[in-house]
């Protein structure tokens, strides 16, 4: 419990770094590890071709964090997604 307690901490204040005024997450338990993978190829989706954060990518950046995840991973992982 206390993983999962610093790894929000940490999330939240990576968002709070970035000036996100809000955050996303799941209503279902997640692995840290691929909660983590899923969160830099979100941000990294974010800042795809300006450098800067464009709130504006959300939608299409997590849709890609999620379907490079379930790609390249077994059917089991991609279910828990």
């Amino acid at each position: 419990m206390t993983v999962i307690r610093r790894t929000r901490r940490a999330a939240r204040r990576r968002a709070a770094d970035g000036g996100a005024t809000s955050r996303f997450s799941t209503s279902w338990e997640i692995d840290d590890e691929l909660s983590v993978t899923v969160a830099d190829l979100f941000y990294t989706g974010l800042g795809q071709g300006s450098g800067t954060l464009d709130p504006d990518r959300a939608a299409h950046a997590l849709h890609h964090a999620v379907r490079s995840i379930r790609d390249r991973s077994s059917p089991q992982a991609a279910q828990d997604l």
